[in-house]
């Protein structure tokens, strides 16, 4: 029986917010596989590139011959400790895995992978909403000088976006099939609907959409 294995961290997971509840809850993936095949998520709430290969290493087959892995990370990778910036605004801080390093382990997780046998695919990232996420990330600090930090608040799209760059150039680079979950979410005129109140978690109809692009680049 072959295994699709997702590794990635909480948008993968399934992991939405509510703001009314103030809390997350899970969004069960419903991918359309091929007949008897079987799908297990091994994505991890707030997992950075480092946390993805630690479970990679731990949790898939050494002998995944005919198993696919599905990775989709970088979001956690390319944040910031928003306190620190908070408080000293004219300090140059680093996100939480710089730019080279997550690079280096990106690579690392496809010629693991690989190693043991697995077809591995890769996915973009899914935009996120500047304006949500400046006023979660901003709460009990000082917007005003995260923003002095920052510049302008679209920096934080653009800074995603850099690693969502990152990802495209690699997976060329490794002939890695990339599945554009970025797209969908981009063209769709219901942008805000798809994105929790704290501007980077996918809603239901969120999810819904990145099953079916998940489910369209499996049947190929």
């Amino acid at each position: 029986m072959n295994t699709f294995y997702l590794f990635g961290d909480s948008v993968l997971k399934g992991v939405t917010f509510s703001a009314e509840k103030n809390a997350y809850s899970i969004h069960r993936r419903k991918l359309e596989l091929p007949e008897g095949a079987a799908l297990v998520n091994r994505a991890v709430f707030g997992a950075t590139a480092p946390r993805v290969y630690a479970e990679l290493e731990k949790r898939l087959p050494l002998d995944a011959e005919g198993d696919t892995v599905i990775f989709s990370f970088g979001g956690n990778d390319s944040d910031h400790d928003w306190n620190l910036v908070s408080m000293e605004p004219e300090k140059e801080h680093s996100p939480k895995t710089p730019a080279s390093e997550f690079s280096d382990c990106f690579v690392k997780c496809v010629e693991l992978a690989r190693s043991r046998g697995a077809k591995v695919l890769a996915s973009s990232l899914v935009p996120i909403d500047a304006a949500r996420f400046m006023a979660r990330i901003s709460r009990g600090l000082s917007r005003e000088n995260i923003l002095r930090w920052l510049g302008d608040e679209s920096m934080l799209y653009r800074w995603h976006e850099h690693y969502d760059g990152i990802i495209r150039r690699l997976t060329g680079e490794m002939n890695v099939p990339l599945i554009d979950l970025r797209e969908p979410f981009l063209l769709s005129h219901d942008f805000r609907g798809l994105l929790s109140a704290d501007g980077i978690h996918p809603t239901e109809r969120g999810h819904c959409l990145i099953d079916g692009t998940l489910s369209g680049a499996l049947a190929v």
